[in-house]
């Protein structure tokens, strides 16, 4: 732990550690951490009494669960989809080859 990267510890019995993960990634942590942070030149540093004052949304841990599974297939889905879309672009001049010579 240093001034400029502050450690916390995860109560595993409140927050499902992947749902934590999702919730660090939205636009209302990013905003509750700009809230957060002070300075006067480009150094802003994170003010962890700002940032423990900031109200975050808890659902129960069943819901939290569902949110981090949802979230997983959703990348599951993303990767599939980039994975496609690489094959689809790739195969175009193999065609127009096979087509064309």
């Amino acid at each position: 732990m240093s001034q400029d990267f502050p450690l916390f510890d995860v109560n595993n019995e409140v927050v499902e550690p992947d749902f934590l993960r999702v919730l660090l990634h939205s636009h209302s942590f990013l905003e509750a951490c700009k809230r957060a942070s002070r300075g006067t030149t480009n150094r802003k540093r994170l003010k962890e009494t700002f940032l423990l004052g900031e109200v975050v949304p808890l659902p129960d841990k069943p819901a939290q669960r569902a949110i981090a599974d949802f979230t997983t297939l959703v990348g599951s889905f993303n990767a599939e989809v980039e994975s496609l879309s690489y094959i689809t672009e790739e195969s175009i001049p193999y065609l127009a080859n096979f087509l064309f010579s």
